[in-house]
């Protein structure tokens, strides 16, 4: 029995203890609150003196979550109203001061160390609103580099490292203090930029300093360019550093040092500064470009630099031919991707050019040709001089809106199946109108025609009952049998199913809802009808019939309403005539309900009446107020549809 109950206590911990795990490495919530207690207790115990505590619980703090789960963001906030964006940035500074008042001065300044590494990550600024101010971790920088200058100086002789703390914390200081407080330290020249107007400033010097290098480097100052890149890669520009970089400052600052330091002959060093512009997402032709003239110039890798050069060659926007120096005499692609309008805009017209040329090679009877034209616009999307853009498949392409990518690609499976069909492989044209309908199904356009290919394919050659049912759609996209023997054997019942069956689809919403009326409630249910072919996502609009039944006493009431939502409002407007089934008044109540509220999407609704009697005798039980959330089961792919 006690070895039953050692084993089950085992497993509880185990299981305790894996619990934990998963909390701890998987679980995205913010900080545990457990945690956020104990850092507010921390500096609660430091304002107190109470120094052997607070090294004991920071020790405990650092060791229990020194895991992942310690390198997410933490937004603590103090009681000054600032928030820390790492729980350990307090934690080590606090523990720091506890163990410098107990004498561990070499812990303290590596306590210090570690909390101004992770500091430096989140410098130099934090933005809000309000517009550029100071925040942590820029003001707890400045303190903690003091702090350590202070421990440097005073306690473990090293002037050359305290002063230059001190140099730091002077850089970030808002407040310019008399020189005893420095320690007699060297002070630089320049600072931070303290509030927007200094950003601003500084940030426009970066600007025209990155500007100024390639002039420089026409003159051949090679010198002075590349001493300007440090000073702007260190973030420094006239009086001040820490300068944060624009939007695409690292980018254009990497590939010009890489130029300079390709022209002082540095190779090594201008590949790896443009390797580390290639591992970016989408390089830039012009930086593969470099790399690829530097690897044939100077590094003696003329395969490794053709590659390069043909990659660029095949996405590059200018009209160079393959012939020019430019290239370096390497073999160039014949074809390459369409970029810009214009070439989308030749690539589209080759691209129709060449299937209305396989159609011409159709009738003529060499279907052969026509299925290898019609595979190659299909598989290597290759038109004229041009290869198809990675992005033209794409809603958000540049593509012409004339010649859009989806009808070339619905035109070229259509003519290939009717080429595969001359060469009587039925199935394969077949599985070219599955894959149209399957790619273009949300185009009732590009599809109408497709449905009634397959399904005469399917009948005249493969004896699939299937085809009927192609036929039907086909039918009731285009309104009618089109041809000789439309048919082809299928019951025109089943037209006449489809017919109605597409029609209640696509005109009638059935709808579920609750309601209050003054003091007792219901449920409503009811058919709308939609004009025009509405009842979509977002805009909903139609007449409907619906019954109401209310309790307690029980009241049914027919009613005929028009409603309109459209995306996040809506309305509806009522015509009620109540019948009290119970209870001692039977008279019928008739009343005109105007609605309002709030929609989603027009599928869930919540509405506010006002009830207006329109006969003298309305039932004493039923309000003037009315609330109802209803739910309308939209068309087609809608919800409930």
């Amino acid at each position: 029995m006690c070895y039953g109950y050692r084993l089950l206590l085992v497993f509880l911990l185990l299981a305790s203890q894996l619990g934990a795990a998963q909390t701890l490495y998987k679980s995205p919530a913010p900080a545990p609150k457990a945690l956020q207690d104990s850092v507010v207790r921390l500096q609660r115990y430091a304002r107190l003196g109470r120094l052997s505590t607070v090294e004991r619980l920071a020790t405990y703090l650092l060791n229990r979550y020194e895991t992942p789960l310690a390198d997410r963001r933490y937004y603590l906030q103090e009681e000054s109203g600032r928030f820390l964006l790492d729980f350990r940035l307090p934690v080590y500074s606090l523990r720091a001061e506890a163990r410098q008042y107990r004498g561990a001065l070499v812990d303290a300044e590596a306590d210090l160390t570690q909390a101004l590494r992770y500091a430096e990550r989140f410098y130099p600024y934090m933005s809000s609103s309000n517009g550029f101010f100071e925040k942590l971790p820029a003001e707890f920088l400045r303190d903690a580099y003091y702090q350590r200058a202070l421990l440097r100086l005073e306690h473990l002789h090293n002037p050359a490292g305290g002063c230059a703390d001190m140099a730091t914390s002077y850089q970030l200081d808002t407040v310019r203090t008399s020189s005893p407080r420095w320690r007699d330290c060297k002070l630089p020249g320049s600072r931070a930029p303290l509030n927007t107007i200094e950003l601003s400033a500084a940030k426009a010097r970066w600007r025209d300093s990155l500007t100024r290098v390639p002039l420089l480097l026409q003159a051949g100052r090679l010198a002075r360019a590349d001493y300007l890149l440090q000073q702007l890669a260190a973030g420094q520009v006239g009086p001040y550093v820490r300068v944060p970089p624009l939007d695409e400052g690292p980018v254009n600052l990497t590939y010009l040092r890489s130029e300079v330091a390709r022209r002082r002959g540095q190779y090594a060093r201008a590949r790896a500064y443009l390797d580390t512009l290639l591992a970016l997402p989408n390089p830039a032709p012009l930086h593969r470009y470099a790399l690829g003239i530097l690897k044939i110039d100077h590094l003696n890798d003329r395969a490794g630099g053709c590659e390069d050069l043909r990659w660029v060659y095949t996405h590059d926007t200018t009209s160079t031919a393959p012939t020019h120096p430019r290239w370096r005499g390497c073999p160039m692609p014949a074809y390459r991707v369409a970029a810009t309008p214009a070439e989308l805009g030749a690539y589209a017209t080759a691209y129709m050019d060449s299937v209305n040329h396989a159609r011409e090679l159709t009738n003529s009877g060499q279907m052969a040709q026509a299925v290898q034209i019609l595979s190659r616009l299909l598989h290597a999307r290759v038109a004229g001089a041009y290869i198809q853009h990675p992005l033209a498949g794409y809603s958000s392409s540049p593509y012409p809106p004339d010649n859009p990518y989806h009808n070339l690609r619905a035109a070229t499976f259509t003519a290939r199946a009717q080429a595969y069909v001359q060469q009587q492989e039925y199935r394969r044209a077949v599985a070219d109108l599955d894959t149209l309908i399957e790619q273009h199904h949300w185009s009732r356009t590009l599809t109408t025609e497709a449905y009634c290919q397959r399904g005469r394919y399917r009948l005249d050659y493969l004896h699939d009952e299937r085809g009927c049912d192609d036929l039907y759609r086909c039918f009731e996209r285009q309104g009618q049998p089109v041809g000789p023997d439309p048919w082809r054997g299928c019951p025109q019942a089943g037209w006449a199913r489809q017919k109605n069956r597409a029609a209640s689809e696509s005109n009638v919403t059935f709808r579920l809802g609750g309601l209050a009326q003054g003091k007792i409630g219901g449920v409503e249910v009811g058919f709308q009808q939609h004009d025009g072919g509405t009842g979509e996502w977002g805009f909903n609009h139609g007449p409907s019939l619906e019954l109401e039944a209310l309790a307690k006493p029980l009241i049914v009431a027919p009613k005929f309403s028009y409603e309109v939502e459209y995306y996040v409002i809506g309305g509806r407007l009522d015509f009620a005539a109540y019948i009290p089934l119970g209870g001692p008044k039977r008279a019928v109540d008739l009343r005109v309900i105007p609605q309002a509220g709030a929609s989603l999407l027009g599928v869930v609704n919540v509405f506010y009446g006002y009830a207006l009697p329109l006969t003298h005798s309305p039932l004493d039980v039923l309000g003037r107020h009315r609330v109802s959330v209803f739910i309308n089961f939209l068309k087609l792919t809608k919800f409930g549809g």
